[in-house]
């Protein structure tokens, strides 16, 4: 990658005072990643992934025009608040860039040291004790523990020499967390007391009034409707949720049901509760091909798929192609999850085919889920407890830092900014102020390499995807300068084979037709070396009716190109559309 000259590098280059620099998540749900710098040290907080909307496409945070602008031999470290996926997914995948010291808590830790096992990275974690503090060259972070949905939820009290920055991470107020303890409100207090300058918060649920519920009830409600069923209980879940999983395990064992973990997050998720001491002994489960052995009325099945996820358990369950479980009429799944943005034609479909196999189907809708994000009411005790002079906004989409900022001038907070992700911001001495932004986006993972989102890599099997596409490879003698051969392949362009047949044969008079007539008129001349090939993909035109049509045409045009061209008027005047077409020719 060739580093763009921009004014941002000169700004990043010895910076002084404190500054914030928000890479990922401001903008957007997911792949959180935030600096912090004090007089020329840097400090990052959390390294997240997301998902796109194609399937199971991993998405990440583009830090490198960032790390080839700052000497790295000044990042102090990765602090990582919590073990969900959009906070330390990515570390592990960009670990090449950063190779500074990790630091987490204890369930944290073991969730990361996994990650990083699977990808052969040897790297040593810096374990913290919860409520402990630490200090790494300008910053002195004490870890502050929140309540969530998942264990060991940690905010960071990052105090430096120009003022004390209190970092959430994603929390709520939840009085009865079931795992972990409620949050020490005297603590917060006195963390107030001692003097916030920026309060760096969770945004995602800024437009909901009330709090956000309790963990506590959502055990109640889910004993109540497991108590009711008289088949088999599927529930599904996030596999994160670990008080939800221990809110399902107490159900089952209460109505006499053995419990079953269907999918390798969830089993993950245990097996790092276990090693925490979150899960005792007590906590057994039958696997999943003993489903069978036992009567529906007496076994729960707890799996992953809440969110449809195209290979997930639940999904193959809906599918009718799972091995070890086949769902009936007498059956129950209950969701005990919310929809997350963006997922609600895949769960829509999903629950529709588990209609059709007569199961029922309870929502979340009926008090079996609670959001781990803070409402309105949480945000503005947040702010009561610890008096910020200013509200920083992350983790939301930009409607969501908009509203945070405005709710928290609205509480008599002193001053909020929206950042973007990029933003370079003066924190402290002085006034806030906007100094630059950094050049940022999204890298994707394509097998075990990053490729950049908007790269050709993704944005050209976009267009395959969409448009479907056609290749034909001529071959031509150079003896006596006939064609010796064409050859069609086509990938999601015909429907039946008799109309591929048809297209087909049209495609290879078309060819003989163009290279005959370039052979007859001398245009057709060995371009490059004998054996070598030539190609060209041929570009989409606009026109006015925003229809995609193909370009004029020119005499002027190498052959290949002008059979690429007739080839797609051939489609455009079939059906409306082309495909993406390539000809190759090759002389032998």
């Amino acid at each position: 990658m060739v580093t763009p000259s921009y004014p941002f590098k000169k700004i990043l280059e010895n910076p002084q005072g404190l500054s914030f620099v928000p890479l990922g998540g401001s903008g957007e749900i997911g792949m959180n990643a935030n600096f912090y710098c004090c007089d020329g040290q840097w400090l990052m907080v959390d390294n997240g992934i997301t998902f796109s909307r194609s399937p199971d496409m991993v998405l990440m945070t583009d830090i490198r025009h960032f790390v080839e602008s700052v000497d790295l031999s000044k990042l102090q470290g990765l602090f990582v608040t919590h073990a969900h996926e959009d906070h330390v997914g990515a570390v592990a995948y960009l670990w090449g860039y950063l190779k500074c010291p990790l630091y987490a808590t204890p369930f944290t830790s073991y969730i990361l040291g996994e990650k990083l096992k699977e990808l052969n990275l040897k790297v040593q974690i810096n374990e913290i004790p919860l409520l402990s503090r630490t200090q790494v060259g300008n910053f002195n972070i004490e870890f502050v523990s929140l309540t969530h949905s998942i264990p060991e939820p940690n905010a960071l009290m990052i105090r430096t020499p120009y003022g004390n920055v209190f970092h959430t991470g994603d929390w709520k107020i939840d009085p009865k967390p079931l795992i972990g303890k409620a949050i020490d409100t005297q603590r917060m207090i006195e963390l107030g007391q001692e003097g916030v300058l920026a309060l760096v918060c969770d945004s995602t649920n800024v437009f909901e009034e009330g709090v956000s519920g309790s963990e506590g009830d959502v055990e109640n409600a889910i004993y109540d409707v497991v108590a009711s069923c008289k088949g088999r209980v599927v529930i599904s879940c996030f596999s994160s949720n670990l008080a939800r999983i221990h809110s399902c395990y107490k159900a089952a064992v209460a109505t006499h049901r053995k419990v079953c973990l269907v999918g390798r997050s969830l089993q993950r998720m245990v097996d790092a509760a276990r090693h925490c001491r979150y899960f005792d002994d007590s906590f057994q489960f039958i696997a999943v091909e003993e489903v069978k052995n036992h009567t529906p009325a007496s076994v729960m099945i707890l799996t992953t798929g809440s969110q449809a996820e195209p290979r997930a358990a639940l999904t193959r369950m809906s599918n009718k192609d799972h091995p070890f479980v086949t769902l009936g009429e007498h059956d129950t799944v209950i969701f005990s999850s919310r929809v997350i943005p963006g997922n609600q034609e895949a769960i829509a479909a999903l629950q529709n085919r588990l209609t059709l196999q007569n199961v029922k189907m309870i929502t979340y809708k009926e008090g079996l889920h609670v959001s781990g994000h803070p409402c309105r009411d949480e945000l503005a005790q947040m702010y009561e407890w610890l008096k910020p002079q200013i509200v920083v906004p992350v983790h939301g989409e930009a409607i969501h830092l908009k509203e945070h900022a405005a709710f928290a001038l609205s509480q008599r907070v002193p001053s909020a900014i929206v950042p973007k992700n990029g933003n370079i911001y003066h924190l402290s001495p002085g006034p806030v102020r906007l100094l630059g932004d950094v050049p940022t986006g999204r890298l994707a993972l394509d097998g075990r390499r990053l490729v950049e989102y908007t790269g050709p890599v993704v944005t050209q099997r976009k267009e395959l995807l969409d448009r479907g596409s056609l290749f034909v490879f001529v071959v031509l003698s150079s003896a006596n300068r006939k064609i010796l051969s064409r050859t069609v392949m086509s990938h999601g362009v015909f429907e039946y084979e008799e109309e591929r047949d048809a297209v087909e044969s049209q495609i290879k008079n078309l060819i003989t037709e163009v290279y005959t007539e370039a052979i007859n008129q001398g245009d057709l001349k060995k371009r490059t070396k004998k054996g070598a090939k030539e190609s060209l993909s041929i570009p989409v035109t606009q026109t006015e009716g925003g229809i995609i049509a193909p370009p004029a045409s020119k005499s002027s045009a190498p052959t290949h190109i002008t059979a690429a061209r007739r080839i797609r008027n051939l489609f455009y005047k079939k059906w409306g559309v082309q495909p993406v077409v390539r000809v190759h020719s090759v002389w032998v």
